[in-house]
């Protein structure tokens, strides 16, 4: 692996555990309609994530920069936080 890709790669793997974590403290809570869009919300950009996981780990790595990854993940998972707080 090329170090840009293992950078990604870690990257991603960080925002998947995070994002995991944020679902996990979704769950506990009770169900209303801001909840269940927080939850919906938390699905999809998993589900990107781990798209995007998925095809750096399959070599796609120059397609992606880490530095975008960052400024499009960063800021939805520091809203979702603060959502749930």
């Amino acid at each position: 692996m090329e170090p840009e890709q293992t950078e990604l790669t870690r990257y991603l793997a960080d925002v998947l555990h995070q994002l995991k974590i944020l679902e996990n403290r979704t769950s506990k809570r009770n169900k209303t309609k801001r909840i269940k869009a927080i939850a919906s919300t938390i699905t999809i950009v998993m589900s990107r994530a781990n798209a995007t996981y998925q095809y750096v780990r399959a070599g796609g790595h120059s397609d992606f920069s880490i530095i975008i990854q960052q400024q499009m993940y960063d800021p939805i998972i520091q809203w979702l936080e603060g959502e749930l707080a």
